[in-house]
């Protein structure tokens, strides 16, 4: 058996190649001002967890989630790939992972404290739980028969806390669209974690 599949749209590359470029703009001007990037350092990787789920369905999700992300000011590229699962009733339902490749935004600080934007084109596959206790490595790489593939965007913004020079704390709202025919397109989830910025810092 295998489960309806959504292709993967080209269509939405180039949308979200310009809503990249529009957040770039929204950045404001002091964002380029002497001493913006100051003390950041090249390399951030963020380690957390997520939980949300569809749109008016009862049905939640929880996932674990690892963001590695290049510091270049002010717009990061970064990659983030999320594992977990959703139920109901105390009853685990379906097998959930996903890589999401996009930009990320960097507002002025305030003190400690950053503001981000976010905009990523996403790649999700979903698998019955029984099919991931049968096949977990190929439903980990997204080759297992019976499971389905969808496409799209998401966006979101959130907050970065420096608590030093290296550990920081991360939370983020994150909105998913991701289309597919029979299925709720519309997702969210609440994400946050813990930091780590790697590297020389920027003079």
């Amino acid at each position: 058996m295998r489960l309806v599949a959504a292709p993967l749209s080209r269509q939405l590359m180039l949308p979200c190649a310009l809503a990249l470029l529009a957040l770039a703009t929204m950045t404001p001007a002091r964002a380029h001002a002497k001493g913006f990037g100051s003390g950041l350092k090249p390399l951030w990787v963020g380690v957390g967890a997520s939980g949300g789920g569809e749109l008016g369905e009862p049905i939640g999700a929880g996932y674990g989630n690892l963001t590695v992300g290049l510091r270049l000011i002010p717009i990061v590229p970064e990659v983030t790939i999320r594992e977990g699962v959703s139920g109901d009733s105390g009853a685990l339902r379906m097998h959930h992972g996903s890589i999401a490749l996009g930009a990320r935004v960097l507002m002025p600080p305030l003190g400690p404290v950053r503001g981000t934007l976010r905009l990523a084109f996403s790649h999700r596959h979903d698998a019955p739980i029984e099919i991931f206790k049968a096949q977990p490595f190929k439903v980990l790489f997204g080759t297992a028969d019976g499971i389905s593939h969808r496409s799209g965007l998401e966006t979101g913004g959130g907050l970065e806390i420096k608590l030093g020079k290296v550990v920081g704390l991360w939370a983020q709202g994150t909105l998913v669209l991701l289309p597919s025919e029979g299925l709720n397109p519309v997702s969210g989830l609440w994400e946050g974690g813990v930091s780590f910025a790697i590297g020389p810092p920027r003079p």
